[in-house]
């Protein structure tokens, strides 16, 4: 995948949000506070709720961007382009990209 189809498939940070979110929810949350398994999407904080105590996970935390500063379509397209570069995707698909946890 290059820039462009990538800008195609993610044309603003809320599709970016989005894809990050799904690929989350695929791996799953585990609580910091407390390890629960369960949690709410809280879509107005952009954000899990743990149901047994209530503790918020950002959708950020626990990854490698989690202290990063930066939009998730501007990080987003840093990965594609880095993973470009060392032929990790070749001919594949570049929107699956997994969220590294630390």
């Amino acid at each position: 995948m290059n820039l462009f189809t990538f800008s195609a498939h993610f044309g603003d940070e809320n599709a970016c949000r989005t894809h990050f979110k799904s690929e989350r929810d695929n791996q799953g949350v585990i609580c910091k506070k407390y390890g629960h398994t369960e949690h709410y999407w809280k879509q107005d904080k952009w954000s899990y709720e743990c149901k047994s105590c209530r503790f918020r996970t950002s959708l950020k935390s626990g990854t490698i961007i989690q202290h990063s500063k930066l939009s998730f379509s501007l990080v987003s397209s840093d990965v594609l382009d880095q993973y470009n570069k060392e032929g990790v995707f070749g001919q594949g698909d570049a929107t699956s990209f997994r969220v590294k946890a630390l």
